[in-house]
């Protein structure tokens, strides 16, 4: 939003509104609409707008260039303030007046004012520079130094660990009961940081200019980049004796921007000052062993003479040469002029030499230089404290303004010499000065050093090198170079694999997905997996050049080579070579841990199950921490097959590594090797992780496998087609199905539990329009769990024909990303009870239809192909919904066909944790997929973490056995009584994904229809919310009229009338039960338990939830299964690894409830535990 007085000065925008202030002035308020900028775009927000207040004032003082600067007293991006200017320096000012925008109203306006009193006068320093009044002293333990209590400076080349042993020291401290503030200049190295750091700017406002200083440490990272009036404030500190100070940097990088102090230039370096002398306390440590790149790169640095004083190259222009690629599918951002700026644009075609935009605007090279800029780039100055795991390019080194700083700052960002580009042209790489020998001083000598082993990328080679080229070869790569607006800390550019400018947007669907440096290829008809094309995976060169080295012989001689007699049986290699060790890892929301030998799953720790935080988000607090006690539990306690699991991998894998994921998560791999060593590192593409894992566990050998979720690095919707081992994409639509289901239920007060959305919602009523712009007010992670609730609620009615259509334009209009609520919904909301549940039932029923039609198309499309598939495999988080997954079911496949289809596919498949918690499987299947049987992933969990405090549980509650007590047909017999009790089952390795099957359960006879709420009261939960019976797979026909097999919980099939008769607590109010089918070969323990009830009650089934309470996910420990036993009162028992516990507020029953007695007749709960497996069916 711009303001102003004038009406004319909002050109190009939106709409303004009026007002009056108090003195009657008439002002303008005019919104420009522009694509919003944020932490996780093209370029940090904090970097685009400082860039712009920085040329916005040098434009100023350029115009006033012959103005000396002591009549300047102020120069601020919209004012000027000057005094006592000489007539002879008034014509400058005058033109200053005279600029004006495309419109002709004027820029500035001039005004005089008496309010200033004084005249300034510019310092200088007169006495010579004070020296450190005695040398730096070395420290051997930095950390042993720290925590006595001292001071200290500590240093190194970049990769050397600095950060990383701050955060141990600073970890250290905090457990020793020290405060520590931890601060730095940009907020790029807050994030790489963490640890709750704060910028410099804001901390020292707080702290120092307006409050008081509470810290006991203050951290300051990459303190070159600290300005002088920033040191002037934290020098302020230096007499407090309470505060100790922890410096981190290297002085060869980049000194802060506009350097200056009270308008004076400040010559004297920052390591010579005796304030730093000061605050370090005269300690020092310097790091000197490499951990982020390889030798080459790390040999390169150190030889570089950054200290010695440069050549001088004469008087350097403003304007230098800018260079920039282009290519179809290139995203830019524009730079003002014809392009507004700020909005983001895409390159559509090359003509010649124009370059047509998606606008429809065409510009020659030097036109386009002038009003676009690029997204995928960052400064020098910008990348300090930055890692770029990708390809690394140099621009602009043929720049007056390149220096030696430059280059250090940028070759010290990669982590391979192999994927560090320079960027050049032929007369530049054939000038003399490289000829010189070996290798010459200066920046000249330092470049040539760097060729040795990097690339130089020229005009004719640039082609070959397009990232894109593999895969698109009608591209053409385009070299503008044009003069354009750059200073020393504006013209570097580190093109290529920024993890912060990847995509601006999850769910941003743009021509080209993922950056080959960092992913690998995802382009539609693209194989997925191992032999699938890109850096993180295997080479497929290397086997087609085996393949042409093995048919020379016959290309040469014409006929088949011998074969010895004595090695007539031999296997590949790839079959005898023994399996490899992988872990895996996913860190967004659901974050989880998988390891595997060989394509064999040996355990799955979900985060959110440790730590008990629901979706374990990605949190910035403790992160180290976190993650550095969830992998030393998944060293210790995973149960391996064939005894003690790996501790050093072949393998380590990252799931859509790069995307919207903030600094500190790239230090996640150095976390992991802090507990496991990993040989290997690569990285898989989100959508293909979730089809990997849904098509490698389903019992197909073909399949249309759609993966749907709200968004990864590879987009929204991804279609795959699979046959034997090979997967390809086939399809990508921007269907954010995801977004936009959870996004309608946030307006449903029924479903958020949030009694203002509603009035909120009612109010928006008085904007104009049949769409309206209505706040999204829900977190990410808090609307996670509304998907859920949404389908619950929309059983509750028949949708409405009015809303109906509104909500299908609602998610069309989202691939446009155009976000405004239909206002038809809104008043049948704002209608009461009923239109709520009408709007449900309409969002989930357009939802449901557009999936089908969806998959009716490529279906169909595969048939005119002459494609046929087995099955249909539905992932990711969209494949919760187990309505849609049973309307695919009914409508799309032979499955409840009365008669064989051979027209359709057999059946459908969902996995057991289609949600991102299920990626690190889908991520260890992308390197080694299985070729055998597939495994069942259903309990691959955890066994409880506090195991060990059993005995001693179980010895203060007076234990007995239940294979004492009878087994499952006791446990039958106390779930038939006539109370009809509610049973928790906590038993064996937890479940993987969000589904509770029987080992951490809540389970009840469903005969009573006061059950279900009775289940929904103990969860606190709201009461419309279904619960889940598990069938045995016996009484599946007598249930459904047919066998409906779902291990796993994935469909909602109807059930018969009559069962709801006898069974009312089995269906949900629309009549459909989201069961589990339990066969022996599923779960022995459960389906032997199922036939026990069975034989009481006439049906095998119980209703089955998950066992956990309101906001916390499944749980896994003994004591708050205790705990929830003790305070919950709906819950009547526990089952405790083939033991029972009686709710504490039960134990003044007569002893008339089937328990032992003590000779004193008072009861005893029975609570057993088990030594052996926890399967009793005595």
């Amino acid at each position: 939003m711009k303001t102003s007085n004038h009406q004319v000065d909002g050109e190009g925008c939106s709409w303004r509104q009026t007002f009056t202030d108090a003195a009657g002035g008439t002002h303008w308020d005019h919104v420009l609409v522009t694509e919003l900028l944020s932490n996780s775009s093209y370029r940090p927000i904090h970097d685009y707008i400082m860039g712009a207040e920085y040329v916005a004032v040098a434009r100023i003082r350029q115009a006033l260039a012959e103005v000396p600067r002591r009549y300047l007293k102020c120069i601020k991006t919209d004012c000027v303030v000057m005094q006592d200017v000489p007539k002879k320096y008034r014509p400058a000012v005058e033109r200053l007046l005279q600029m004006s925008h495309r419109d002709g109203t004027p820029v500035y306006r001039y005004e005089e004012v008496t309010g200033l009193k004084g005249h300034y006068r510019e310092p200088c320093m007169m006495a010579e520079p004070i020296r450190a009044k005695a040398p730096w002293r070395r420290v051997e333990d930095p950390v042993g130094h720290c925590l006595d209590g001292e001071s200290l400076l500590l240093t190194g080349f970049p990769g050397t660990g600095k950060t990383h042993l701050a955060k141990r020291i600073v970890e250290a401290l905090r457990e020793h009961g020290d405060t520590v503030h931890i601060i730095t200049k940009t907020h790029a190295a807050v994030q790489n940081v963490g640890l709750g750091a704060q910028t410099a700017d804001h901390w020292v406002r707080r702290n120092v200019r307006s409050g008081h200083c509470s810290a006991t440490w203050l951290v300051i990272e990459e303190l070159t980049q600290l300005d002088t009036p920033l040191w002037a404030d934290i020098a302020c500190l230096s007499m407090n004796k309470k505060i100790r100070f922890l410096l981190l940097g290297d002085f060869r990088q980049l000194p802060a921007v506009l350097d200056s102090f009270a308008g004076a230039e400040v010559c004297k370096e920052l390591k010579d000052s005796q304030l730093l002398h000061d605050l370090a306390g005269g300690w020092c440590h310097e790091l000197s062993e490499r951990w982020r790149f390889d030798e080459r790169i790390f040999e390169f640095l150190t030889w570089l003479r950054v200290d010695e004083p440069e050549q001088a190259r004469g008087a350097v222009p403003t304007n230098a040469p800018q260079t920039m690629r282009v290519w179809p599918g290139l995203r830019l951002i524009g730079a003002g002029g014809k392009v507004q700026k700020g909005t983001f644009l895409t390159a559509e075609a090359m003509e010649g030499d124009l370059v047509r935009l998606e606008s429809g605007q065409c510009f020659a090279g030097q036109e386009l230089l002038k009003h676009t800029r690029l997204c995928s780039a960052i400064t020098y100055a910008s990348v300090q404290g930055l890692t770029l795991r990708g390809r690394v390019w140099l621009y602009d080194v043929e720049s007056p303004h390149f220096s030696i700083k430059h280059l250090y700052m940028g070759c010290s960002r990669a982590t391979n010499s192999e994927l560090l580009s320079v960027l050049c042209t032929e007369a530049w790489r054939g000038w003399q000065g490289f000829r010189a020998t070996p290798f010459p001083g200066g920046l000249p000598g330092a470049l040539r050093h760097l060729l040795s082993f990097a690339r130089c990328h020229s005009q004719e080679t640039l082609i070959q090198a397009s990232p894109l080229a593999s895969t698109r070869r009608t591209f053409e790569d385009l070299l503008f170079e044009a003069n354009v607006a750059a200073g020393p800390n504006l013209v570097m550019r580190a093109f290529g694999a920024v993890l912060l400018t990847v995509l601006s947007h999850a769910d941003e669907e743009v021509s080209h997905f993922c950056d080959p440096e960092i992913f690998p290829s995802c382009d539609v008809g693209a194989r997925v997996g191992r032999d699938a094309p890109g850096l993180w995976t295997t080479n497929a060169t290397r086997l087609a050049v085996k393949a042409s080295r093995s048919s020379r012989f016959l290309r040469v001689n014409g006929r088949l080579p011998p074969i010895p007699h004595d090695h007539e049986f031999l296997l590949p290699d790839e079959v005898e070579a023994e399996d490899k060790a992988i872990i895996s890892l996913q860190a967004g929301h659901d974050a989880s841990i998988a390891i595997s030998v060989g394509s064999r799953i040996q355990c799955v720790l979900e985060l959110e199950r440790l730590f008990e935080i629901r979706y374990f988000p990605e949190a910035v607090d403790n992160f180290q921490s976190n993650w550095r006690q969830a992998l030393e539990i998944v060293r210790d306690r995973c149960d391996c097959d064939d005894g003690p699991c790996p501790q050093e991998f072949d393998y380590g894998i990252m799931v859509g590594f790069g995307l919207r994921l903030k600094t500190h998560f790239t230090w996640l791999p150095k976390v992991v090797e802090l507990v496991f060593r990993v040989h290997r590192w690569r990285n898989v593409n989100h959508h293909e992780a979730h089809a990997l894992m849904g098509y490698f566990s389903s019992p197909f050998r073909s399949a249309l496998v759609l993966s749907y979720d709200g968004g990864g690095n590879d987009g929204v919707f991804n279609v795959f087609l699979a046959r034997g081992q090979d997967l390809w994409r086939i399809a990508r639509k921007p269907l954010n199905l995801g977004t936009g289901y959870h996004r309608l239920a946030s307006y449903l007060p029924q479903v958020t539990g949030a009694s203002e959305v509603g009035l909120v919602a009612c109010a928006a009523l008085e904007k104009e329009g049949d769409w309206i712009d209505l706040k999204y007010s829900f977190g990410d992670t808090l609307a996670l769990g509304f998907a859920g609730k949404l389908m619950g609620f929309s059983g509750l009615s028949a949708p409405s024909k009015e809303v109906s259509p509104w909500i299908r334009r609602f998610y069309e209009r989202l691939e446009h990303r155009q976000n405004e609520v239909p206002r038809a919904m809104l008043e049948k909301i704002c209608e009461g009870e009923t239109g709520a549940r009408e709007v449900a039932a309409s969002i989930q029923e357009e939802f449901a239809r557009i999936v089908r039609e969806v998959l009716v198309d490529y279906l169909a499309e595969l048939e005119r192909k002459r494609v046929s598939v087995e099955g249909i495999v539905l992932t990711g988080g969209c494949a919760l919904n187990v309505v849609v997954n049973q309307q695919v079911r009914d409508t799309l496949t032979e499955a409840t066909s009365d008669r064989p289809n051979p027209m359709k596919p057999q059946d459908v498949y969902v996995p057991p944790a289609p949600n991102d918690s299920g990626l690190t499987v889908g991520g260890v299947w992308a390197v080694s997929p299985p070729a055998g049987p597939r495994q069942k992933l259903q309990y691959l969990g955890f066994q409880l973490f506090d195991k060990e405090v059993l005995q001693s549980a179980a010895e203060e509650r007076g234990a007995q056995r239940l294979s004492a007590l009878g087994g499952v047909d006791f446990l039958a017999q106390l779930l038939t009584e006539k109370t009809r009790p509610i049973v928790a089952v906590v038993r064996g390795r937890q479940e993987f994904g969000p589904r509770a099957l029987g080992h951490r359960s809540l389970l009840a006879v469903p005969d009573s229809p006061d059950l279900r709420d009775r289940m929904n009261r103990l969860k606190f939960r709201q009461w419309y919310r279904p619960v889940a019976p598990m069938i045995a797979e016996e009484g599946l026909e007598e249930v459904f009229g047919h066998k409906s097999f779902a291990p796993s919980m994935e469909f909602a099939p109807v059930v018969l009338e009559e069962v709801r008769e006898r069974f009312p607590a089995l269906a949900h109010f629309d009549g459909t039960a989201r069961h589990q089918s339990v066969s022996k070969g599923d779960e022995p323990w459960v389906h032997a338990l199922l036939l026990a009830v069975g034989n009481r009650t006439g049906l095998p089934a119980l209703i089955n939830t998950s066992f956990n309470s309101r906001g916390k996910p499944i749980v896994n420990t003994v004591a708050e299964s205790l705990k929830m036993l003790d305070e919950l009162a709906d819950l009547d028992y526990l089952l405790v690894e083939g033991s029972v516990a009686l709710a504490s507020y039960h134990t003044q029953r007569s002893c008339g409830c089937k328990w032992e007695a003590r000779p004193d007749q008072s009861c005893v709960p029975a609570f057993g535990l088990a030594s052996g497996p926890p399967v009793a069916l005595e």
